[in-house]
């Protein structure tokens, strides 16, 4: 007889068997998106497209910034003549799944000897592992090579401010205030794009050196440099303020060891860089098919970079099936199978300003 703090769980074990269970599928994509340690799918612009591959139409930068406005020569003269300038960038998304197979027997014996509800814990961990995936394609993007100007972290700032490449103060240098240097940052990236930056998503150690450094708590918290010290760490909120653009941090990490109670983790983005993007208003959108494998999206302007889902067989690009394998160990076995069509595409580089090694 077991102990009375279990319980024995039988039959189906909760689960509503179909080709997709919008239950499931709604509580695994709010366990996807509720993860504050991901930034790829909390804090990326969205994109919804209506094919898998093909080109989003954005209107360029360099059009909006002329001044085209003429004196008329005369009252009924026709006015100067302008356009608006409208480019594509191509993109792709692609198929990725991942299955979970749960035996009746196994089933049960979870139910009976931890009292646990396996389909929850089942839908909380496919939407972890999607997590920790998509946040690895999104690290691809943290790479110098993909965006126009590099910031990297050095003893003093060096290099001339219009080139694409200087050095900046290492962020770690208790000695010396970084805030002068991403301030420069942000001049040099509005003349370079006519916007402001909006965006500074930071590694790890990028985000707690900046926020533990004694220059940035003194200006967030006051009191003196050599006591700050012994005040508490600069929130991501506080640093927004300071800076003047919405900072936001990757927590997320990966066990890369395929051997069980082994475990290797490892941050995965880059936790010495940084990223300075701006991004286009309207964070989650939904592209129109305009035919000939072009999509148009509801944007006046372009972006640094966007986080896609095909729409085809999910609005979201994300969902998951509950699928009956009766012929698969005894008393049969339950299939949980998620589906992803995700990609990114960096919409304009000079949209984004990249460093690297900015911490030690």
């Amino acid at each position: 007889m077991p102990p009375k703090n279990q319980r024995v769980q039988k039959g189906s074990f909760g689960a509503v068997f179909s080709p997709t269970n919008p239950i499931v599928t709604r509580q695994a994509m709010e366990f996807f998106q509720s993860n504050d340690g991901f930034l790829a799918v909390k804090d990326v612009p969205f994109i919804r497209v209506p094919v898998q591959a093909g080109r989003l139409a954005v209107v360029l930068a360099e059009y909006l910034n002329r001044d085209e406005v003429q004196v008329r020569s005369s009252s009924p003269a026709e006015a100067e003549k302008a356009t608006i300038g409208v480019g594509t960038v191509n993109y792709t998304t692609d198929s990725r799944a991942l299955e979970f197979v749960l035996t009746a027997e196994d089933a049960a014996k979870i139910g009976y000897e931890y009292g646990m509800d396996a389909p929850a814990v089942i839908s909380k961990g496919i939407a972890l592992k999607g997590n920790i995936h998509v946040e690895g394609r999104f690290s691809a993007l943290w790479n110098a090579s993909k965006w126009t100007r590099t910031v990297t972290g050095n003893a003093t700032d060096s290099g001339s401010e219009g080139t694409t490449a200087m050095n900046r103060i290492f962020w770690s240098d208790t000695t010396k205030d970084p805030v002068p240097g991403i301030f420069a940052e942000k001049r040099i990236f509005l003349l370079r794009t006519g916007k402001m930056p909006t965006n500074l998503r930071l590694g790890f150690k990028a985000f707690e050196k900046l926020a533990t450094n004694p220059y940035v708590r003194q200006q967030i918290l006051g009191g003196q440099v050599a006591s700050v010290m012994m005040l508490p760490i600069a929130t991501e909120a506080q640093l927004s303020t300071l800076l003047g653009m919405k900072v936001s941090v990757s927590l997320g990490i990966k066990n890369t060891s395929n051997v069980d109670g082994s475990p290797s983790n490892s941050f995965i983005v880059n936790p010495l860089d940084a990223l300075m993007t701006y991004d286009a208003e309207g964070v989650d959108m939904t592209a129109t098919d305009t035919g000939n494998g072009t999509a148009t999206v509801a944007m006046t302007e372009s972006t640094g970079f966007a986080r896609l889902a095909w729409s085809g067989v999910a609005p979201n690009g994300f969902q998951v099936r509950d699928v009956p394998r009766p012929t698969v160990g005894a008393g049969g076995s339950q299939s949980w199978i998620l589906d992803m069509w995700q990609g990114f595409v960096i919409v304009d580089p000079n949209f984004g300003t990249y460093y690297t090694g900015i911490t030690q």
